[in-house]
């Protein structure tokens, strides 16, 4: 499939998936690029629209938070505001942890829950939902997940740190010291290249650890407890609400968001073009949806694919905004995690 690319201002009836009206407040964001891949009218045809999705999950780093434009994040504000309308249960996963992911939000003026994110899968697998009927089952999530970690802690630490030094032998030098948190072990090297190396080197050398999973995020190595990853959170918390794997859709980029693009999980699934060609090629296996666009463009993109253009069609949203336009980053908000 070819295609084309806009003129880098265009008009804002050329912003597509965001509606007239909407699309005229964003073109007037300072320092955004409104710039797209002309897609639409390559994919009206393809479009498969599904009204049975129940829940979102979309990575945050390089899938919907852009460091060399993180304005661009302001495009999904009318996707989240909709979703939430049909009631779609719209959240993030991420290896950062949620205070995190609030501030740098807060910081392009999204309040938190207002209406994103409805929940939050930090340090790649602690759930938090503020919803009263499934807070009972999170706790004991998070505290079985929680002596995971510390058996990873404990057991694997030592074959991991061994394999960080001997690949420093081989001139594959990480950046930073060895972290152990809630996370999972990690270790961080100057490119994605790099970690590939220190990735395949490091799985031979905890393949003797049947209950640990590698993965990398861009250019971070991490090791977690097998069988409590990202796709594993999603699962659960899926599972917890009585959504079906068929009524969730997960959109990433990079290979710790694997364990939620695979086949294997049955979820509907997208990537973004800036995604690593692994995930692109695991997203194809899926059925999955891979967008000509990168990070939040992308994003709206996939949301077209499988919602179909519901901006197009909706009512002014202005209103909708000015209560989100803040200085301040929200207080009060998922108060059970203080």
């Amino acid at each position: 499939m070819l295609f084309t690319v806009t003129q880098t201002c265009p008009e804002p009836h050329e912003i597509s998936g965001l509606g007239d009206t909407n699309a005229r407040r964003i073109a007037k964001i300072p320092g955004l690029d409104t710039t797209f891949i002309d897609w639409k009218s390559q994919m009206n045809k393809d479009v498969q629209e599904n009204k049975q999705i129940k829940m979102v999950t979309l990575d945050f780093d390089l899938t919907i938070y852009d460091y060399a434009e993180p304005s661009a994040t302001l495009l999904l504000r009318d996707w989240f505001l909709l979703l939430d309308r049909r009631g779609v249960f719209c959240g993030v996963a991420s290896g950062r942890k949620w205070k995190d992911l609030r501030d740098t939000l807060g910081g392009l003026g999204l309040a938190w829950k207002k209406p994103f994110p409805d929940f939050v899968i930090e340090q790649e697998g602690l759930i938090w939902d503020d919803n009263d009927v499934t807070s009972n089952s999170l706790t004991r999530w998070n505290a079985l997940r929680s002596s995971h970690i510390q058996s990873l802690h404990r057991e694997c630490l030592p074959a991991f740190t061994q394999a960080v030094n001997q690949l420093k032998n081989r001139n594959i030098c990480a950046v930073t010291d060895i972290s152990y948190n809630s996370a999972g072990i990690s270790v961080v090297y100057e490119t994605p290249q790099a970690a590939n190396i220190a990735l395949e080197y490091m799985a031979k050398v905890l393949s003797c650890f049947s209950d640990v999973s590698i993965s990398r995020n861009h250019h971070i190595l991490l090791a977690v407890p097998t069988g409590f990853a990202k796709g594993d959170a999603v699962a659960k918390l899926a599972e917890i609400r009585g959504i079906m794997p068929s009524e969730v859709l997960a959109i990433g980029d990079n290979l710790n968001d694997g364990s939620m693009l695979c086949q294997e999980r049955g979820f509907c699934c997208a990537t973004v073009s800036n995604a690593d060609p692994v995930i692109k090629q695991m997203v194809k296996e899926a059925g999955g949806f891979i967008a000509a666009n990168r990070v939040a463009r992308g994003v709206c993109e996939s949301f077209v694919h499988y919602f179909g253009d519901i901006t197009q069609n909706s009512v002014d949203l202005d209103g909708c905004f000015e209560s989100q336009r803040i200085t301040d980053v929200p207080t009060g908000q998922l108060e059970a995690l203080k």
